[in-house]
């Protein structure tokens, strides 16, 4: 059986990634004011960043050790670990200095159904306030395990709802998605999460910062290892304006290289380093 331990449930930070990412990648290639792609960034980093906030602590507490050193903020659970329905809360206060030198502030709220390593079991994040500097993070975020599939791997599915980020100019980029994310290695080394690699399928549909509005679909697996920053293989069909486009990120190596066909055209792109 390959259903993985609690260090796995480091590898959902990796789908935060992937729900932005069609939308960042498509918006650069129509727009190419270095602004939007920054904007586009900025929404990656931030989601990434919250779920593997989440599940640093969420491991922690399982381990019975608090805490994690790399927290800024003052974690408290509403009844001891193992216990459920329970509920997390990472509080940060007025502002403090954490993981990548960033400043954040307010509240990370997670409500817990079951263990999150039992087949229905979700957990569902919402947000209190909450600013990675001057940047406001709001929505809802729910994960549901999925339990293992036909081959044993484990499945998550994970949903966001008009999930929004506020820059300081008061503009908001908004999306809705829902994607299933299997563990297809890494699995049979349960404290080891740098091995991870994830297959994500779905689709997902928002407005751009600049308010263009976007569907997307993923035609082929979005193939996501733990140890590279890149999506390294998969293709998805982008559709803004009743125009169509093909994103595809190559074959498997881990670099910043994709391409974008329409119309018959194929052109390669850089995918922008987040960090």
């Amino acid at each position: 059986m390959r259903v993985t331990s609690f260090g796995k449930l480091m590898a959902l930070a990796l789908v935060a990634f992937v729900l932005a990412s069609t939308a960042c990648i498509q918006e650069r290639f129509d727009f190419t004011e270095r602004e939007v792609g920054k904007d586009c960034g900025d929404t990656e980093s931030l989601f990434d960043d919250v779920d593997v906030e989440v599940a640093d602590q969420e491991a922690q507490a399982r381990l019975g050790a608090g805490a994690s050193s790399a927290s800024c903020a003052t974690v408290t659970w509403e009844q001891a670990w193992g216990i459920f329905p329970n509920t997390m809360t990472i509080d940060f206060g007025t502002g403090c200095t954490g993981r990548h030198g960033w400043e954040r502030s307010g509240k990370i709220v997670v409500n817990y159904t079951d263990d999150m390593m039992n087949e229905g079991a979700t957990r569902t994040l919402t947000f209190e306030d909450f600013f990675v500097g001057s940047t406001q993070v709001t929505g809802t975020r729910v994960v549901e395990n999925l339990g293992a599939d036909e081959d044993g791997f484990m499945t998550f599915r994970q949903t966001v709802s008009i999930g929004r980020v506020n820059n300081d100019r008061d503009t908001e980029m908004s999306w809705e998605a829902s994607r299933v994310a299997t563990l297809i290695e890494g699995g049979d080394t349960p404290d080891d999460y740098s091995d991870d690699v994830l297959s994500i399928v779905g689709s997902a549909n928002g407005t751009t910062h600049r308010g263009y509005t976007f569907s997307s679909n993923i035609l082929t697996p979005l193939i996501k290892q733990r140890a590279c920053q890149w999506i390294v293989s998969g293709v998805v069909e982008v559709t803004t304006d009743e125009r169509v486009r093909t994103l595809d990120y190559g074959e498997g190596e881990c670099d910043e290289e994709a391409t974008v066909s329409s119309n018959g055209e194929t052109r390669t792109i850089r995918l922008r380093r987040h960090r």
